[in-house]
């Protein structure tokens, strides 16, 4: 697989500074051979002066640009000629909002200068509105994490109650019984934290209750008297994610991941408001997927065929993991490449091609009626994805296939594909099944049904990108978030934007968002987390937060992420260093 790379690798150093004098409304001024330093910056791969003003204009805080596509959110006025440009802006832009501590960054947030006690006397999270089983126990679990505190004291007995600006309890309305997890759920919600007295969370559906309650959690700090508290009450909290589909994918094929592993996964990603598990499951290493339709498939394609599987029972606990927490898991088939664990188990799917599904036999399409038969009634999920991707067409240049295509009226191995995967299409509809596809599919012009997603992985394709949307679907972008790239740093992934792709309006409600990507080349059990932590951090905020919201790397966001960091160390989950001589509180 390819990796979106940043061609960038600038080490940003940032510190207070001030604006260059502008003029002329609307207007950039011009200075020659110059290097901007101690800025806030946003690096970008658009180098054209007319786009990167273009962006700029559509930023609220952008202060101008340097002509090797750096967007400037503050200049200063130290330079040295070194052959680039510098643009300013004429309209002084306002200045960059103050941040709240809630990671990711939410679309509103208004607080004061006040600090409240947290005092818990009996169950803190109360639910009003309608009731289930998801909130009853997300409620239960969030004041496990609120108030585990330091492990060398006991908080609850230590605990300061009653004073004049005292927070006793929070209330949880949920105000329908919509469960629906599927592309586009509603995960909107507001928080409330007056001076004294109950908090409140509101979400129209538990999916934005659930979201508040990891919000809330992140507000609440604790000191070594073993008083919780709240810092700059009132606050309110007005929130929803920018994106629909904001997915991490994992990879169980190359590097098996056990349940427990998937599962501790799934908290990472509900923690950092993540909704979607992209469960790219099998592939040419192993076939660790438990089907009971060919059950032959995963007994002689796995690694291990007892320890090294994933059984209905594992899937099932999997999914409704991943429910209770707000994540949808969409698994995906990819075919007809990526196939060879398929082999050991129905070689006949081979067929005459030298690798890959043969296309031109009626037992693999068979064969596959079956199975998505049966994945159908084992995702809930209404989208199967079924890859596509990197296809040799050589598999299938093969004297019996180009006897077949003859017959056929084929005459090139590109229609061949679109006939195999029009064909495949048809039979994921036919059980129900929505699609969503690598982008080769789209390039090579498969024709695709209309509600199909495509995504976007071939590094900063901004041109496909476009061309997916201008031609009505859906698309997801991955390009630039590959995390099996060891060499990006979360500063890197930070700072890359969807929008940059410069869209309409009506494009830009076609993009359902991005894909935090960590094939599994180099990863397994016993070093995932730290892989991805923190840089699918960084990833999950610029899907989540609005996008005039400056991703820009300075001090104050670095702290930010570190302090989130800290958080979920204190909560089990192994996270890299944010950045060199940051230290977290004992547990």
């Amino acid at each position: 697989t390819m990796h979106g790379l940043n061609k960038h690798k600038t080490e940003l150093m940032v510190i207070s500074i001030m604006l260059l004098p502008l003029i002329m409304a609307d207007q950039y001024s011009v200075i020659k051979h110059t290097s901007v330093h101690n800025a806030d910056l946003r690096v970008t791969d658009v180098t054209n002066v007319t786009e990167l003003q273009k962006l700029c204009n559509g930023l609220v805080h952008c202060a101008g640009f340097l002509n090797d596509g750096t967007l400037l959110y503050t200049t200063t006025d130290k330079y040295k000629d070194d052959g680039i440009d510098l643009y300013v802006r004429s309209t002084v832009p306002p200045p960059l909002p103050s941040q709240s501590p809630i990671w990711p960054q939410p679309q509103k947030f208004i607080s004061a200068n006040t600090t409240v006690v947290v005092a818990k006397k009996g169950p803190f999270f109360v639910g009003i509105g309608k009731q289930s089983q998801i909130l009853t126990e997300a409620l239960k679990r969030y004041e496990g994490i609120i108030f585990l505190g330091p492990t060398t004291i006991d908080p609850i007995s230590n605990m300061i109650y009653d004073t004049d600006s005292t927070i006793n309890s929070c209330t949880v309305d949920v105000l329908t019984s919509d469960e629906n997890l599927q592309l586009g759920f509603d995960e909107s919600y507001t928080i409330t934290i007056p001076d004294g007295g109950a908090a409140k969370i509101v979400a129209n559906t538990v999916y934005g209750a659930l979201r508040g309650l990891e919000s809330f959690a992140q507000l609440i700090e604790y000191d070594w008297s073993a008083n919780f508290y709240i810092s700059n009450v009132p606050i309110t909290v007005q929130d929803h994610p920018r994106y629909h589909h904001r997915g991490l994918l994992i990879d169980t094929s190359r590097h098996y991941l056990p349940p427990s592993m998937i599962k501790k996964a799934i908290d990472g990603m509900a923690y950092n408001k993540y909704n979607t598990l992209h469960w790219h499951i099998v592939d040419d290493q192993s076939y660790p997927y438990v089907s009971s339709t060919y059950p032959q498939l995963s007994e002689k394609g796995a690694y291990n065929n007892k320890h090294g599987i994933f059984s209905p029972e594992d899937v099932q606990s999997i999914i409704q993991y991943g429910k209770f927490r707000g994540i949808r898991v969409m698994p995906e088939y990819d075919m007809p490449a990526h196939t060879g664990s398929w082999f050991k188990g129905l070689p006949q799917l081979q067929g005459r091609g030298n690798c890959g599904f043969d296309p031109t036999l009626d037992t693999t399409y068979q064969i596959i009626d079956k199975f998505f038969g049966e994945i159908s009634h084992v995702f809930s999920e209404n989208y199967t994805h079924l890859g596509g991707d990197e296809l040799n067409f050589n598999c299938w240049d093969t004297p019996p296939i180009h006897l077949w295509m003859k017959d056929h009226g084929i005459d090139t191995i590109a229609e061949l594909e679109n006939y195999f995967e029009q064909k495949v299409i048809a039979l994921a509809v036919k059980h129900g099944m929505k699609v969503m596809v690598w982008q080769e599919l789209f390039n090579n012009g498969v024709q695709l049904p209309k509600d199909t997603v495509v995504e976007v992985w071939k590094g900063l394709d901004w041109n496909t990108l476009r061309l997916v949307v201008q031609a009505g679907y859906k698309t997801v972008m991955s390009g630039f978030w590959y995390l099996d790239n060891l060499k990006d740093k979360w500063t890197n992934f930070y700072q890359f934007d969807i929008d940059s792709a410069g869209f309409t309006q009506h494009e830009q409600s076609l993009v359902m968002g991005g894909e935090a990507c960590m094939w599994g080349e180099s990863v397994d059990q016993f070093n995932w987390e730290q892989r991805v932590w923190p840089r699918a951090s960084a990833i999950a905020e610029v899907m989540w937060s609005n996008s005039q919201w400056p991703k820009v790397v300075n001090t104050v966001t670095m702290n930010r992420l570190h302090k989130f960091k800290c958080m979920l160390n204190r909560r089990g989950v192994l996270v890299e260093p944010v950045y060199k001589g940051l230290f977290c509180n004992p547990l």
